[in-house]
């Protein structure tokens, strides 16, 4: 650092950053060229590196979740559905799968329909007594073009349960 005087008597001082740099070992200006968040801090980089290794995990363990389905709608049976576009209707199907004996046949009924409502069709039936049985429901529906899922109740004699499934293309 230099003295830099302009009046007669009074002393200031410059700062000259180049000459401060110059100074300094070699060890601590190689430190100050470094620049970016993450470049400095260590644990914010490990910080980053789990979150967004857990945002994967979560979309992965969604999307698995979302291709198996929610077969425990009602209480000791397996149900799984399926809708496809074909012409100008759209072909629902409900699987109901025992997944223990029962002592008499359980009556259900099915609403097939869209979320927003609109058409809406019932279907009855009983559902299997042995276990391991599958019953398959059957109905169709109007296609409507703004519509991209079927919403499928059901209800038995003390549970009741619904699920939605996406319109598959033919």
């Amino acid at each position: 650092m230099s003295e830099e005087t302009r009046e007669p008597g009074t002393v200031r001082y410059h700062y000259n950053r180049e000459e401060r740099r110059a100074s300094l070992p070699d060890h601590l200006r190689d430190t100050s060229k470094k620049k970016g968040i993450l470049r400095g801090n260590r644990s914010l980089l490990i910080t980053l590196i789990d979150v967004v290794f857990l945002v994967m995990l979560v979309i992965v363990i969604s999307v698995f979740y979302r291709v198996r389905g929610d077969g425990n709608i009602l209480q000791g049976y397996a149900v799984s559905a399926g809708a496809i576009a074909f012409g100008d209707n759209v072909l629902v199907s409900v699987k109901a799968k025992a997944r223990e004996d029962r002592v008499e046949a359980q009556p259900v009924r099915i609403r097939i329909g869209y979320p927003a409502g609109g058409t809406r069709i019932e279907l009855s039936g009983f559902l299997p007594e042995a276990g391991g049985v599958e019953e398959i429901y059957r109905g169709s529906l109007p296609l409507s073009p703004e519509q991209t899922q079927i919403r499928i109740d059901l209800f038995a004699d003390e549970t009741t349960g619904s699920m939605t499934v996406r319109i598959r293309e033919e």
